[in-house]
Protein backbone atom coordinates (compact mmCIF):
# COMPACT_ATOMS: atom_id res chain seq x y z
CA UNK A 1 0.00 0.00 0.00
CA UNK A 2 1.50 3.36 -0.98
CA UNK A 3 2.10 6.02 1.62
CA UNK A 4 -0.33 8.95 1.56
CA UNK A 5 0.64 12.45 2.62
CA UNK A 6 -2.00 13.88 5.07
CA UNK A 7 -1.73 17.36 3.53
CA UNK A 8 -1.42 16.53 -0.16
CA UNK A 9 -3.35 13.28 -0.42
CA UNK A 10 -2.37 10.27 -2.56
CA UNK A 11 0.21 10.69 -5.32
CA UNK A 12 -1.20 11.80 -8.65
CA UNK A 13 -1.21 9.40 -11.58
CA UNK A 14 0.68 11.09 -14.39
CA UNK A 15 -0.72 10.71 -17.89
CA UNK A 16 1.13 8.13 -19.94
CA UNK A 17 3.27 6.95 -17.01
CA UNK A 18 2.78 3.65 -15.30
CA UNK A 19 3.61 3.28 -11.65
CA UNK A 20 6.69 1.27 -10.93
CA UNK A 21 6.20 -2.06 -9.34
CA UNK A 22 8.33 -2.97 -6.37
CA UNK A 23 11.42 -4.99 -7.28
CA UNK A 24 10.86 -8.71 -7.05
CA UNK A 25 13.62 -11.26 -7.46
CA UNK A 26 13.23 -12.89 -10.88
CA UNK A 27 15.05 -16.15 -10.58
CA UNK A 28 17.46 -18.06 -8.41
CA UNK A 29 20.62 -19.63 -9.80
CA UNK A 30 20.32 -23.40 -10.28
CA UNK A 31 20.83 -25.44 -7.13
CA UNK A 32 21.43 -22.27 -5.10
CA UNK A 33 18.93 -21.64 -2.35
CA UNK A 34 18.56 -18.02 -1.22
CA UNK A 35 17.95 -18.79 2.42
CA UNK A 36 19.01 -16.47 5.25
CA UNK A 37 19.05 -19.41 7.70
CA UNK A 38 22.14 -20.94 6.06
CA UNK A 39 25.29 -18.80 5.85
CA UNK A 40 26.82 -18.47 2.39
CA UNK A 41 29.87 -20.72 2.10
CA UNK A 42 32.39 -19.73 -0.54
CA UNK A 43 34.76 -22.19 -2.19
CA UNK A 44 37.72 -21.41 -4.41
CA UNK A 45 37.45 -22.63 -7.99
CA UNK A 46 39.84 -22.35 -10.90
CA UNK A 47 38.20 -20.47 -13.73
CA UNK A 48 40.94 -20.83 -16.32
CA UNK A 49 44.26 -22.47 -16.98
CA UNK A 50 46.03 -19.25 -15.89
CA UNK A 51 45.68 -20.19 -12.19
CA UNK A 52 43.10 -17.51 -11.45
CA UNK A 53 40.75 -18.45 -8.63
CA UNK A 54 37.40 -16.92 -7.75
CA UNK A 55 35.39 -17.42 -4.57
CA UNK A 56 32.00 -18.85 -5.58
CA UNK A 57 29.10 -20.20 -3.50
CA UNK A 58 29.68 -23.85 -2.69
CA UNK A 59 26.15 -24.79 -3.75
CA UNK A 60 26.70 -23.66 -7.36
CA UNK A 61 27.39 -26.50 -9.76
CA UNK A 62 30.96 -26.70 -11.04
CA UNK A 63 31.24 -26.96 -14.79
CA UNK A 64 34.32 -28.54 -16.35
CA UNK A 65 37.02 -26.07 -17.41
CA UNK A 66 40.09 -27.00 -19.41
CA UNK A 67 43.04 -27.53 -17.07
CA UNK A 68 40.98 -26.43 -14.04
CA UNK A 69 42.02 -29.44 -11.98
CA UNK A 70 45.73 -28.75 -12.58
CA UNK A 71 45.31 -25.06 -11.71
CA UNK A 72 43.37 -25.89 -8.54
CA UNK A 73 46.00 -28.42 -7.46
CA UNK A 74 48.77 -25.87 -8.03
CA UNK A 75 46.85 -23.25 -6.04
CA UNK A 76 46.32 -25.62 -3.12
CA UNK A 77 50.06 -26.37 -3.09
CA UNK A 78 50.88 -22.64 -2.97
CA UNK A 79 48.90 -22.00 0.18
CA UNK A 80 45.93 -19.83 1.08
CA UNK A 81 46.66 -16.87 -1.20
CA UNK A 82 45.86 -18.77 -4.40
CA UNK A 83 48.28 -16.61 -6.39
CA UNK A 84 51.23 -18.22 -8.12
CA UNK A 85 54.51 -16.96 -6.73
CA UNK A 86 55.97 -16.47 -10.22
CA UNK A 87 52.85 -14.73 -11.55
CA UNK A 88 53.57 -11.14 -12.54
CA UNK A 89 50.74 -8.69 -13.16
CA UNK A 90 50.78 -5.83 -15.64
CA UNK A 91 48.92 -2.78 -14.35
CA UNK A 92 47.44 -0.05 -16.51
CA UNK A 93 45.86 2.96 -14.78
CA UNK A 94 44.03 5.76 -16.56
CA UNK A 95 43.91 8.72 -14.16
CA UNK A 96 41.42 10.74 -16.22
CA UNK A 97 38.85 7.97 -16.60
CA UNK A 98 39.58 6.48 -13.17
CA UNK A 99 40.06 2.78 -13.85
CA UNK A 100 42.82 0.23 -13.36
CA UNK A 101 43.30 -2.94 -15.38
CA UNK A 102 45.30 -5.93 -14.16
CA UNK A 103 46.29 -8.88 -16.33
CA UNK A 104 48.90 -11.59 -16.02
CA UNK A 105 52.09 -10.52 -17.82
CA UNK A 106 52.60 -14.02 -19.18
CA UNK A 107 49.00 -14.67 -20.23
CA UNK A 108 49.12 -17.56 -22.72
CA UNK A 109 47.76 -16.73 -26.17
CA UNK A 110 48.16 -19.87 -28.23
CA UNK A 111 46.34 -18.44 -31.25
CA UNK A 112 48.42 -15.24 -31.54
CA UNK A 113 51.83 -15.62 -33.16
CA UNK A 114 52.73 -11.92 -33.29
CA UNK A 115 51.19 -8.45 -33.18
CA UNK A 116 52.71 -5.17 -34.34
CA UNK A 117 51.26 -1.70 -33.77
CA UNK A 118 51.39 0.25 -37.03
CA UNK A 119 49.86 3.50 -35.83
CA UNK A 120 48.12 4.85 -32.76
CA UNK A 121 46.56 8.24 -32.27
CA UNK A 122 43.65 10.20 -30.95
CA UNK A 123 41.29 12.75 -32.41
CA UNK A 124 38.63 15.07 -31.11
CA UNK A 125 35.14 13.76 -31.69
CA UNK A 126 31.66 15.23 -31.47
CA UNK A 127 31.14 17.32 -28.33
CA UNK A 128 34.84 17.28 -27.42
CA UNK A 129 35.07 13.52 -26.87
CA UNK A 130 38.47 11.96 -27.39
CA UNK A 131 38.38 9.09 -29.90
CA UNK A 132 41.38 6.74 -29.80
CA UNK A 133 42.40 5.00 -33.04
CA UNK A 134 44.83 2.10 -33.37
CA UNK A 135 45.97 0.16 -36.42
CA UNK A 136 47.93 -3.05 -35.99
CA UNK A 137 48.96 -6.17 -37.87
CA UNK A 138 48.10 -9.50 -36.28
CA UNK A 139 49.47 -12.91 -37.22
CA UNK A 140 47.44 -15.74 -35.72
CA UNK A 141 46.91 -19.45 -36.15
CA UNK A 142 43.26 -18.67 -36.91
CA UNK A 143 43.20 -16.86 -40.24
CA UNK A 144 46.84 -15.88 -40.71
CA UNK A 145 47.84 -12.23 -41.18
CA UNK A 146 45.15 -9.64 -40.49
CA UNK A 147 45.09 -5.86 -40.45
CA UNK A 148 43.03 -4.57 -37.51
CA UNK A 149 41.63 -1.03 -37.32
CA UNK A 150 40.24 -0.14 -33.87
CA UNK A 151 38.57 2.96 -32.48
CA UNK A 152 37.29 3.59 -28.96
CA UNK A 153 35.69 6.37 -26.93
CA UNK A 154 33.84 6.77 -23.63
CA UNK A 155 30.50 8.58 -23.55
CA UNK A 156 27.89 8.60 -20.77
CA UNK A 157 30.03 6.21 -18.73
CA UNK A 158 29.94 3.59 -21.50
CA UNK A 159 32.83 2.31 -23.60
CA UNK A 160 32.17 2.20 -27.34
CA UNK A 161 34.48 0.06 -29.50
CA UNK A 162 34.85 -0.47 -33.24
CA UNK A 163 37.08 -3.25 -34.57
CA UNK A 164 37.56 -3.80 -38.29
CA UNK A 165 39.52 -6.91 -39.29
CA UNK A 166 40.73 -7.43 -42.85
CA UNK A 167 42.76 -10.35 -44.18
CA UNK A 168 46.24 -9.10 -45.12
CA UNK A 169 47.92 -12.22 -46.49
CA UNK A 170 51.08 -11.97 -48.61
CA UNK A 171 49.32 -13.48 -51.63
CA UNK A 172 46.52 -10.88 -51.37
CA UNK A 173 47.74 -7.75 -49.55
CA UNK A 174 45.51 -4.85 -48.53
CA UNK A 175 45.12 -2.57 -51.56
CA UNK A 176 45.06 1.23 -51.27
CA UNK A 177 41.39 1.62 -52.29
CA UNK A 178 40.18 -0.84 -49.62
CA UNK A 179 42.48 0.75 -47.06
CA UNK A 180 40.99 4.19 -47.83
CA UNK A 181 37.45 2.87 -47.35
CA UNK A 182 38.38 1.18 -44.05
CA UNK A 183 40.04 4.37 -42.79
CA UNK A 184 36.93 6.39 -43.72
CA UNK A 185 34.78 3.99 -41.70
CA UNK A 186 37.25 4.22 -38.80
CA UNK A 187 37.28 8.04 -38.87
CA UNK A 188 33.47 8.19 -39.01
CA UNK A 189 33.14 6.33 -35.68
CA UNK A 190 31.91 9.00 -33.25
CA UNK A 191 29.10 9.80 -30.82
CA UNK A 192 25.88 11.33 -32.09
Amino acid sequence: MPLVCPRCGPPLALAGHRRRRPHRPRAVAPKCEASPSHPLVLTRRAVSAAALLLPLPASWPQLPVASASEAAAAAEAQGESGVAEGLELDRYTDQEQGFTLLKPASWPRESTKSAEVISAGERSGHGGLTVYEIEYALDSTRGGMKRIFSAAFVASRKLYLLNIAYSDAQEKPLDSQTRTVLEQVLHSFDSV
